[in-house]
């Protein structure tokens, strides 16, 4: 009887999870409410018809009616209209800040793992600094400084992309520079340098 090879173990072990996730309701239902939102962002008019900038102060802190289902706030605006069409922003927050992040901590854990010495020593106190700095803090003060003298929404919105990019990215940096020593190690790295 032969041994499973290390591809079949590997095909198996997807079987399961694809098999445990189709019976985790988890899963499920985690899958709507995203598939929801994602659909809230791409057409805001199928969830609701009010316009988000349409506000009267006579509507003042009024209660929930028609489609307005959260009601209104202090300046009379739909809040649920304007969550509706925020979905778009937050979507877009979520992706090019990752985005941003995940590519300066690639470089940065790359280049450390790899040519170690001093410029590991540099970028890893670099990754301390910015590990050092209080987030909410860094975020207010970078926030403001970005988006001074700008009354546009979009740029409000880049910077908001910025400041999480660039001080999100040390995770994904440390991740990437422990892989690649890790990976530095093994024989097929040797054989591949011998060869």
């Amino acid at each position: 009887m032969s041994r499973p090879t290390t591809g079949q173990t590997r095909g198996e072990d997807r079987s399961e999870a694809k098999c445990h996730l189709r019976r985790n309701w988890v899963f499920w239902f985690a899958s709507a409410i995203a598939l929801i939102v994602i659909l809230m962002a791409a057409f805001p008019s199928l969830f609701t018809p009010n316009d988000p900038a349409d506000c009267a102060l006579s509507r003042q802190h009024a209660p929930g009616a028609g489609w307005a289902l959260f009601g209104f706030d202090f300046q009379g605006c739909d809040i649920y209209a304007r969550t509706v069409y925020g979905a778009r922003a937050s979507i877009w927050v979520g992706v090019l800040s990752t985005a941003l992040a995940s590519s300066i901590g690639l470089v940065f854990g790359l280049s450390s793992g790899f040519f170690g010495g001093w410029l590991d020593a540099i970028l890893s106190r670099l990754t301390d600094i910015v590990l050092g700095i209080p987030l909410l803090l860094a975020a207010i003060v970078l926030g403001k400084r970005l988006s001074t003298g700008n009354t546009g929404g979009s740029s409000g919105l880049l910077a908001v992309v910025v400041v999480l990019g660039i001080l999100g990215w040390t995770t994904a940096a440390r991740v990437m520079r422990s892989s690649v020593i890790s990976a530095k190690s093994q024989d097929y790295v040797a054989a591949a340098r011998m060869l």
